[in-house]
């Protein structure tokens, strides 16, 4: 009975540490907004583009995800996201024009 009893906490609090480092990922960028409006020379309008193609994405995988999961499996969904979500959040760092950050603000979800 042990092995199940800490298998069901391994996953309860892998579930939670996945949840609370998404929540901060995306309030990161509006955290960050006047330092990228400064470091991209970027007006409101330019920032508030990226805003919405974070927010376009965002809601896009809302509609899709719970398809993409059905199909793959709850499992292998979860590694993928992560997957996907690291790499995106590095290319990130590496941009170096609004239309590079915008992209990989839109392909965070």
């Amino acid at each position: 009975m042990k092995p199940k009893k800490r298998l069901r906490w391994w996953i309860a609090w892998t579930l939670f540490f996945s949840t609370v480092i998404n929540y901060i990922n995306r309030m990161t960028l509006s955290v960050l907004a006047p330092v990228i409006t400064q470091q991209f020379h970027l007006n409101h309008s330019q920032l508030s583009w990226v805003f919405s193609f974070f927010q376009l994405s965002y809601a896009g995988m809302w509609l899709i995800g719970g398809v993409l999961l059905d199909i793959i499996g709850t499992r292998l969904g979860l590694a993928l996201a992560v997957i996907w979500w690291s790499i995106i959040s590095m290319l990130t760092g590496l941009a170096n024009s609004l239309t590079q950050f915008a992209f990989s603000a839109s392909s965070w979800e």
